[in-house]
């Protein structure tokens, strides 16, 4: 028994006649979790070829429809789209983890054909992000059976902004161990490459709480976008100091603030609020407008 059959039946009509904007009243974000788990399993063809960006109004309530989206659309792919949530007048730093599930969200929507639907608040829904040629240009491929050092991957990791660890327990990070190299790309989940000598013989996913070979995944190829720390170099530093003007020295505060900021920056460090000033590494940040075609995207806001 369907219970909102009666609503289902008035939003197809809507939909097909492709009439104005459509508003529903008197339902909670559950209730709206519920319809559209029903709607789609009832209507899915009106979905297959779309994409759906849902804007909730906090992040606990996009957090909460996301796991529920997650359990009852398993066959759908998902993507939590979280803000900075901070006021700037708080002392409060923004979260690192926030922007690395925004960026692996931008890398999908930018390189991908799929269909996805996306969480958002309204405040991550109007933030700048950066252009879409930066997933785009900056990709880096890897398959089975190509022949690339360790050593030499290595390299190119930390060009691309990966740092080293002992294990890779977050995005962005790789760890080199003789024959088998540990890598978390941060638009998919961590894989282990094994060597024999400089060919990759094999890849498999790597189990985040044990740190263990997840023997039931196995990716033929690995796609690898920028991380994190691309931006202690040239040309998103340039961009960062040509963004934040320097301060008279009577505004103490600002031109000691911005001095510690590029100081890091120069000796290759991150400093702790980068994530809030992620537009300002790049001469024209873009929007999520640039990220997806409206003709073929539902949006909803909640």
């Amino acid at each position: 028994m369907n219970y909102f059959e009666s609503l289902n039946k008035k939003i197809e009509n809507w939909y097909e006649s492709g009439g104005p904007k459509l508003k529903i009243t008197g339902i909670t974000t559950d209730q709206w979790a519920f319809l559209l788990q029903t709607f789609w399993h009832a209507h899915y063809k009106l979905f297959e070829n779309k994409s759906h960006f849902i804007i909730c109004p906090t992040l606990d309530q996009a957090e909460s429809l996301y796991q529920t989206l997650k359990a009852g659309l398993p066959q759908k792919k998902l993507l939590l789209f979280p803000g900075l949530e901070f006021s700037p007048y708080a002392d409060y730093i923004p979260s690192e983890s926030n922007l690395l599930k925004r960026f692996k969200a931008l890398d999908l929507l930018a390189r991908s054909d799929d269909n996805y639907i996306v969480l958002f608040t309204v405040e991550s829904f109007l933030l700048k992000v950066p252009p879409r040629k930066f997933f785009l240009e900056g990709k880096f491929n890897i398959k089975v059976d190509d022949i690339i050092s360790p050593d030499e991957l290595a390299h190119k990791l930390v060009a691309m902004g990966y740092s080293p660890a002992v294990s890779v327990e977050e995005p962005g990070t790789f760890s080199k161990k003789g024959e088998i190299f540990d890598l978390f790309p941060l638009s998919g989940p961590p894989v282990r490459l094994q060597y024999f000598d400089e060919l990759v013989e094999v890849i498999h996913g790597i189990d985040l709480e044990t740190q263990k070979t997840n023997w039931d995944f196995k990716p033929s190829e690995v796609d690898i976008s920028l991380g994190p720390s691309i931006f202690t170099t040239s040309p998103y530093k340039d961009n960062l100091r040509e963004n934040i003007p320097q301060a008279a020295p009577t505004f103490r505060e600002k031109f000691e603030k911005r001095k510690e900021l590029f100081s890091k920056v120069s000796n290759n460090q991150l400093f702790e609020e980068y994530p809030s000033y992620i537009p300002l590494f790049f001469k024209e940040p873009g929007t999520l407008f640039d990220y997806f075609n409206a003709d073929e995207t539902i949006i909803t806001i909640l």
